[in-house]
């Protein structure tokens, strides 16, 4: 008897996954969208990459004129560059450094590095605003941890630190540790 109903369940799901199936396939018949895309598209939720400068694109532009002008230069910034969505967080990193100490390819690569899987700068920059003092993100060093706080922050990451900051007050979100107990409970 059990094998019986056993039987008969499975048989009914296997119909209905079908019909799920085909209708899911009609669905994307009428928005012509092929099912090939959507296997090869890439990772799910990256952000349109159309209206940003790319990375290396924005790299390049930080050293002089005289990098990124070789095969050995813009090898090295492309692997400084994997997994970065666009140059937005190298822009605003170098913007807050003085006017020589993101103009090299060492500077340039640990800035780069840093900027991997943060996603635009809605985050960087929400958390330098919360700061203090300036001068605790005005060296590399200091830019390199930040952005590691914000590796994988997505909008809702930076609308729990505005509102977490907010409710606590100025003084309790205005540190490097003290962000960083929000950007952990926030992830």
């Amino acid at each position: 008897m059990k094998f019986f109903l056993f039987i008969s369940l499975f048989f009914s799901l296997e119909a209905h996954s079908s019909t799920l199936k085909t209708n899911f396939l009609n669905f994307l018949t009428q928005k012509n969208i092929s099912p090939n895309t959507l296997l090869n598209s890439g990772p799910i939720c990256q952000p349109d990459q159309t209206s940003q400068t790319s990375c290396v694109e924005t790299a390049c532009k930080k050293l002089g004129p005289f990098d990124c002008d070789s095969l050995d230069e813009i090898q090295k910034v492309s692997k400084a560059c994997s997994n970065n969505f666009s140059g937005d967080c190298i822009d605003f990193s170098c913007s807050k450094l003085g006017p020589f100490d993101c103009d090299d390819l060492n500077e340039v690569e640990k800035v780069a590095q840093s900027c991997s899987y943060v996603y635009g700068k809605s985050c960087i920059s929400e958390l330098f605003n919360r700061l203090s003092s300036k001068f605790d993100y005005d060296d590399i060093q200091e830019i390199v941890k930040f952005n590691s706080l914000c590796k994988e922050a997505t909008i809702d990451t930076v609308s729990c630190i505005k509102f977490s900051c907010d409710k606590m007050g100025k003084f309790a979100c205005d540190s490097y540790s003290e962000l960083s107990s929000i950007m952990s409970a926030c992830k």
